[in-house]
């Protein structure tokens, strides 16, 4: 299954490739053709690793956002956010907190382009996020 994903990491944006994959000897099939999906089985949960700590007062903020978004614990720094279930609706969701919290005009495309709380933090930074207003908004 991680050969299928890194030839789709290739192929797609981190935004498209399945966090998952669950391989069947066919599908479970309705009288009418359809797939019942209510008949598929649920996929088995990923080990959960120990995530890396963030770096600094925005990583910190980041990482926060996305795990509360994600209902996680924690969120690694250089953790992939698709690969942890993030999708473009949290996106939106994320990119409001942030704008509300630093005053910077964020794009959704920023998270998608840069999906990892360490490369969201790099990004504000170049946009002129202060590390100062982080620390306020954090406490």
């Amino acid at each position: 299954m991680d050969a299928l994903r890194a030839a789709l990491k290739q192929r797609l944006p981190d935004a498209f490739v399945p966090a998952q994959v669950v391989v069947l000897p066919a599908l479970p099939r309705l009288g009418n053709g359809k797939v019942d999906r209510s008949s598929l089985p649920p996929p088995e949960a990923a080990p959960v690793a120990a995530p890396e700590t963030a770096g600094d007062v925005l990583e910190d903020m980041v990482a926060s956002l996305v795990a509360a978004l994600l209902e996680r614990d924690a969120v690694g720094r250089t953790d992939n956010l698709f690969d942890l279930g993030f999708h473009s609706l949290l996106v939106i969701k994320l990119v409001a907190r942030l704008r509300r919290r630093l005053g910077v005009e964020i794009a959704p495309a920023l998270v998608f382009d840069h999906p990892t709380a360490a490369a969201v933090a790099d990004q504000l930074r170049t946009l002129g996020a202060d590390p100062d207003a982080a620390r306020q908004a954090v406490a």
